[in-house]
């Protein structure tokens, strides 16, 4: 894990809630690391599912090589069946799905990105995101890295509807509960995404100098709470043998 990877689970564990049914996916150590740290620090009651139909064995005592590995599962017997997945998927859960681009409005991107030169780099995809954030109790966008070519006005391509306006006119639940990244958390605001929590020893203008759009900050803008150095050695630890998305 890198150290803004840390800050990332620290700020991920913050809103996890006793009882939550988690939805876990491909490539996110960090993730494992927010929910093994919630349980540690918050001492939650957390259920975690990754492929729709895995539950994952939240006291094994390292993380897992690989979201889907024999060694993430409670049992070897455990399958995911494709002709379930995407009805597997409409069942509530609460979803962190790691974003290329989030915009103003609070859509995300993960499909691909449109470069500069009109070429098309692509990503790992949809990965039945639109039907899990479509169905789910509520759920944060991630992004990794905090700047303007993430944090954009419009995104290249909606991967995930976040936008409040655009989900009621389908009948959506609000869904989005926030942005988060390794220096700020974002939050619904009634004219798009508002700045509610920065990484202790982060200014508000170093935000707006490294976001790529306007915002309005909360009346309750709050720091969040910096991890302390046993925590954060904790972190490191957890996860081995990272793959990166």
């Amino acid at each position: 894990m890198s150290e803004d990877d840390v800050e990332l689970a620290v700020a991920v564990a913050a809103t996890m809630r006793g009882g939550d049914y988690i939805h876990m996916g491909a490539g996110q150590p960090w993730l494992w690391a927010a929910i093994a740290f919630a349980r540690r620090e918050q001492g939650l009651s957390l259920k975690v599912a990754a492929g729709g139909t895995f539950v994952l064995d939240l006291d094994a005592t390292d993380a897992p090589s690989g979201t889907y590995a024999p060694d993430a599962m409670s049992a070897w017997s455990s399958t995911m069946h494709q002709s379930t997945i995407f009805r597997d998927l409409k069942r509530p859960r609460v979803t962190y799905p790691t974003c290329f681009q989030v915009d103003a409005r609070g859509n995300g991107n993960l499909t691909r990105l449109l470069t500069s030169a009109g070429r098309t780099v692509t990503g790992p995809g949809l990965a039945g995101l639109p039907t899990l954030t479509a169905h789910a109790s509520r759920f944060y966008l991630v992004v990794r890295e905090h700047s303007r070519r993430t944090l954009v006005d419009h995104v290249d391509y909606v991967s995930v509807l976040g936008e409040q306006r655009s989900r009621a006119s389908l009948g959506l639940p609000a869904g989005l509960a926030g942005v988060i990244t390794p220096l700020a958390t974002f939050e619904p605001g009634r004219s798009g995404l508002e700045l509610a929590r920065v990484r202790a020893g982060t200014t508000v203008a170093e935000i707006r100098e490294r976001t790529g759009f306007d915002f309005e900050t909360s009346r309750n803008l709050m720091d969040r709470a910096a991890p302390s150095r046993v925590q954060r050695d904790y972190l490191l630890d957890l996860v081995r043998n990272e793959k990166e998305m």
